[in-house]
């Protein structure tokens, strides 16, 4: 391969469009109350990333009441995964075990202080394109006032699951980008139980969610790509206005 060829094909090769979302920074929140008669006990906890890419952050939160026979236990989990700044996952359980029904007083359990933000990823578009994926809700146990997973911010896809009376669900997304701006997407469990005499139930609901990023036409080239180009196609009309005819010899 000759000196215009290799130039060419860098020039080429860095042409390719720049694929990578701009990430600026990914949270995780677990918060709960268990609440039994005068006893009020919380528990909250979170973590985050900035610009998240190839990294794994969790977090969870438990409270426990419990006054004689009578108890009220809540927790919430969550961790997210990301492969990338285009694509990863998020892992959520969240419930009770409450053994309050002769108590005789308030009893509430509270999975959702953190709400609105169980999982949230901030990032820039660098494209047109589309933020994506699936989920899938599993409620065991008594699912009453466990809920479903809420989209919050810039996450328009609404509820993720079943409703007020059984968490349990399942399906897919798509979420149009504008090249350039800036999104905030938010998720958050929901369950939140309570009486005024106490009540018994144990009962938990496990979410997985996984997300990607595309773009339409691959995407924009980076400035340091345009840069590159520009230099590669300067060095590229060099090397040809460099080369001359050959002489040819002409037999008289």
């Amino acid at each position: 391969m000759n000196i215009r060829d290799g130039i060419i094909g860098a020039v080429l090769f860095a042409a390719s469009p720049a694929l990578a979302t701009t990430s600026i920074s990914g949270d995780v929140s677990a918060g709960v109350r268990s609440t039994l008669g005068a006893l009020i006990v919380s528990d909250s906890h979170s973590a985050n990333a900035v610009a998240p890419s190839s990294v794994t952050i969790s977090t969870a939160a438990k409270a426990t009441a419990s006054d004689g026979a009578f108890f009220n236990s809540t927790f919430a989990n969550v961790g997210a995964n990301w492969a990338s700044a285009d694509a990863g996952s998020v892992r959520m359980s969240w419930g009770w075990d409450v053994a309050a029904g002769g108590f005789g007083a308030a009893t509430k359990a509270e999975t959702n202080l953190s709400y609105p933000i169980s999982w949230q990823y901030t990032f820039t578009a660098s494209g047109n394109g589309v933020f994506s994926g699936s989920y899938s809700v599993v409620g065991t146990g008594d699912k009453f006032g466990l809920q479903p997973l809420y989209t919050t911010n810039d996450f328009t896809a609404g509820t993720l699951g079943g409703d007020v009376s059984d968490p349990t669900g399942s399906g897919t997304f798509s979420i149009a980008l504008i090249s350039g701006q800036t999104y905030t997407m938010s998720l958050a469990e929901f369950g939140n139980l309570s009486n005024t005499s106490g009540f018994d139930a144990t009962g938990s609901a496990n979410a997985t969610f996984d997300w990607k990023i595309t773009y339409a036409n691959g995407g924009v080239p980076e400035p340091a790509t345009w840069a590159l180009m520009i230099a590669g196609f300067g060095l590229a009309g060099v090397s040809l206005g460099s080369r001359r005819p050959a002489a040819v010899r002409v037999r008289s």
